[in-house]
């Protein structure tokens, strides 16, 4: 069996999967943009379900889309009881806003003695019955407008050109309105526009080519975070398990476990993820990193095509206890479960322990090495992070995971012979008696040296003391209710662009939009979740901006930047987060004020 090297070769990250192009991510900002203006033009808030047709309908055509009523029962059926934002999202993207040759369709009903005119007292009933209501006098100044050869009717060219003017009207005020009521509620103190003198101990702050300060109070959230409630009935669904854990690659990014599920039929799911403590009972499960908070963890479900995540399909948002919960319908295909924490508490140890715990100890007699009782401990903590089923034992998957992650190589067929003929195994499978004798071998095997052996605790996230304190790991829980399903664990790795853009995407999606003053195509979004908020800053323009994000007037926040006082550079047509703030007591309120501040 190949020993492990005590230089390791960095894990290789796992490559990015379908870039997508700053095009594309232009185009997605502004179809959320989109999506939002049309929803909270019919509802208050995007958490507002869609409870009838009549309101899918309305809502559709506040953002351009005319579907007549076939194709609207093809998403509001009689089993429907309500559409959530998401759902409404969903089918923005799926049918387009209406086209030329939709418009020639519907004049040709509105026209019933075919002449190819359409007179003013047929309109006034089409263009007042749905939709952004306007008065008679609002409607007949729009006909004038488009009547250009005044003979008070419209021919084909005229109609279609006030209908698609209308829409754009319909649209304006729609942002208008979301304009003015986010203003009430956020009720943010105007900056007075001065230029910042540049101090003359300043660094890469000090030139200042514009300068626009926008300061925004996001509404306490309550002390009590909400929870999740699940389903009644959650014992007779089918349930899989896997366990996983976070953590810190050679290269400094976090990477994690990752699943694939695999569903055969359609079914609503209810998933929880939770930090668990190695060894722990369930009533134990919280894990916190050196004796600190719990480690924050959510879950991202994106589809999968070709083996690669793609789009995303939903996030957890709630909590149940002290387990992240998600519920939703998912439709026959494969899926990428992609676990995620924002790391706010989850952070590289600042310093390393003084005191080094002893490892092994050497038999006088017999002149062997034996593994001292804190190893063992710690032998323990590492065989139950690498049992992803949980059944006490190492499968040969799981020993290649673990393999892999504490020497960079796979366990061959030769180093799994070896295994088999050396070790105590249970079903084909290593035990945990195997997996300590597996470790005192390599104590001996180097005469003591213990670089191998500290290569391996450090690669599994343990400092010099033997404690915890770089790695997290999480349970995994799927209840299906109509449905069984093949969850697969895949090897730890990095989220990359498909686990970014899914977390920019949620934010974009459910977040409160402000525009930064000072630059146009520089929009900032806000979400506040239950368990955390997130500033994303798109940047549409040409140019690359460096925009200072201080939220240090928070209160009781944490944030996984160094410092709430943060600067970030948002290159030219890209997306990037700017802050995830976590509260630093969950047992006391929390608020997020942040100031942001264009420096170049």
């Amino acid at each position: 069996m190949s020993s492990r090297k005590s230089s390791r070769s960095s894990i290789g990250s796992h490559k990015s999967h379908g870039s997508i192009t700053d095009s594309h991510r232009s185009k997605e900002a502004e179809f959320f943009t989109e999506c939002r203006v049309a929803y909270l033009a019919v509802f208050d808030k995007t958490t507002d379900p869609i409870t009838s047709k009549e309101d899918l309908s309305l809502v559709l055509h506040q953002a351009g889309r005319n579907l007549p009523n076939k194709a609207l029962n093809k998403y509001w059926t009689h089993e429907t009881d309500s559409l959530s934002y998401d759902d409404f999202c969903h089918i923005m993207k799926k049918e387009k806003p209406t086209s030329r040759d939709d418009l020639m369709k519907a004049f040709k009903k509105i026209d019933i003695n075919g002449d190819g005119y359409i007179t003013h007292d047929e309109l006034y009933k089409v263009l007042t019955e749905r939709g952004e209501k306007m008065t008679k006098a609002e409607v007949r100044a729009m006909i004038d407008e488009a009547d250009d050869d005044g003979d008070r009717r419209l021919d084909y060219n005229e109609f279609c050109n006030m209908l698609l003017s209308t829409a754009d009207k319909v649209m304006t005020a729609s942002k208008d309105k979301v304009e003015k009521t986010s203003a009430k509620t956020k009720k943010t103190p105007k900056p007075s526009p001065r230029l910042r003198r540049p101090a003359e101990d300043s660094d890469a702050d000090s030139v200042v080519s514009r300068s626009s300060k926008v300061s925004t109070s996001l509404q306490p959230i309550s002390k009590s975070i909400s929870k999740s409630h699940e389903p009644t009935n959650l014992k007779n669904w089918h349930h899989y398990h896997k366990k996983g854990a976070f953590y810190f690659d050679d290269d400094g990014p976090i990477i994690s476990h990752q699943y694939t599920l695999d569903v055969h039929s359609a079914t609503s799911v209810w998933i929880t993820i939770q930090p668990i403590k190695p060894n722990a009972d369930d009533d134990e499960s919280m894990s916190s990193i050196g004796g600190s908070k719990p480690i924050d963890t959510a879950l991202y479900i994106l589809k999968e095509e070709h083996g690669e995540p793609t789009s995303l399909v939903a996030f957890s948002e709630t909590r149940h206890n002290q387990k992240y919960t998600l519920q939703c319908d998912l439709r026959s295909g494969t899926y990428r479960l992609i676990p995620f924490t924002t790391g706010c508490r989850f952070k590289r140890r600042r310093s390393h322990s003084v005191k080094e715990a002893h490892l092994v100890k050497k038999d006088k007699d017999s002149d062997e090495y034996h593994l001292t009782k804190h190893f063992r401990i710690a032998l323990s903590d590492v065989f139950d992070m690498i049992d992803l089923d949980g059944n006490g034992t190492l499968s040969r998957e799981e020993f290649d995971f673990f393999q892999l992650r504490t020497s960079g190589e796979h366990c061959d067929d030769d180093a799994w012979e070896v295994v088999e003929e050396n070790f105590e195994l249970k079903n084909g499978e290593i035990t945990k008696k195997g997996f300590n004798d597996l470790h005192q071998m390599e104590a001996n095997d180097n005469d003591g040296d213990l670089d191998d052996l500290w290569t391996t605790l450090s690669s599994m996230g343990f400092n010099k003391d033997l404690t915890l304190d770089e790695a997290c790991p999480f349970k995994l829980d799927v209840y299906t209710e109509n449905s069984k399903v093949k969850l697969k664990v895949l090897e730890s790795q990095e989220g990359g662009t498909a686990l970014r853009d899914a977390v920019n995407e949620s934010v974009m999606k459910n977040g409160e939009i402000s525009r930064v003053k000072g630059m146009k195509d520089l929009t900032m979004y806000t979400y506040t979740g239950d368990v955390r908020a997130s500033i994303v800053l798109d940047n549409k323009s040409h140019s690359d901006v460096k925009v200072r994000l201080d939220c240090s007037h928070s209160k009781n926040c944490v944030s996984n930047r160094d410092h709430l006082d943060h600067t970030i550079d948002v290159r030219a047509r890209n997306t990037r987060v700017g802050h995830h703030l976590l509260p630093s007591n969950e047992r006391l309120e929390w608020s997020v004020k942040c100031t942001e501040t264009i420096l170049k």
